[in-house]
């Protein structure tokens, strides 16, 4: 392994800088993780919404240009493993040095199109309890109206800006990923198979039990495949 190597950390939808901190906690020393914030929420409330995913690529981009110089993955889940595929495109783009790995989770190919109809547009009461099939914030928070006022719209925003954004084919990335999903997620088999369309490495495929959410209930095992990747 590299001696010493920074993972840039991209939440979920309604997450903050805060919400994949258990890494920390199951990775090595030598892998420091560095958790980002998009605008809009926690350290950034003051800030406006993106208005849409290129947005916030440009956003956190401009966030960790000074340390691509040094070693670095990437991981995200759910709209941060779009926002980790699409931030790794840019970096590309702007001739620095790639990611040693992207890590995706919870998320199915970005070629997939939406199959459902967007979420960011239910009523109140019917996107609520779409965030409650999810499974992705805890029910004192959902049963709480004061905390729902403050979360729901930041995740409507993120919602739209991950259910608007449009697929552009590109030359597959020359890094390794690994894709790791739940086995109750609400994806098809051959939806999450299309990841080895954006790399010329086979991709390392992992399913855990759980849904959606199934990082909350296996970190350590998350932080071992992390490790093992960074190791080779």
């Amino acid at each position: 392994m590299t001696s010493n190597v920074t993972l840039f950390c991209l939440p979920f939808a309604g997450g903050s800088k805060y919400s994949l901190a258990y890494l920390k906690k199951v990775l090595p020393k030598n892998i420091s993780c560095n958790f980002l914030e998009y605008p809009g929420r926690g350290t950034r409330i003051r800030e406006d919404f993106a208005e849409n995913i290129s947005e916030v690529v440009d956003d956190i981009y401009q966030k960790i240009a000074p340390f691509l110089g040094k070693p670095y993955a990437i991981y995200g889940h759910s709209m941060g493993a779009k926002i980790a595929y699409l931030l790794t495109l840019r970096i590309r783009e702007e001739g620095k040095k790639l990611p040693l790995h992207l890590f995706i989770s919870g998320t199915d190919a970005p070629s997939v199109p939406l199959r459902k109809s967007p979420k960011h547009l239910l009523p109140k009461e019917e996107f609520v309890s779409a965030i409650k099939e999810l499974g992705g914030l805890p029910d004192e928070i959902l049963a709480n109206e004061e905390m729902l006022e403050y979360f729901e719209p930041i995740l409507r925003a993120d919602f739209r800006i991950s259910e608007s954004y449009q697929y552009q084919a590109t030359h597959p990335l020359e890094i390794p990923l690994t894709v790791m999903v739940g086995d109750k997620e609400d994806m098809q088999e051959e939806d999450i198979l299309e990841w080895q369309s954006e790399t010329v490495f086979p991709i390392n495929l992992y399913k855990f039990p759980g849904n959606h959410f199934f990082i909350l209930n296996n970190e350590r095992q998350i932080g071992k495949i992390i490790e093992g990747a960074l190791s080779k």
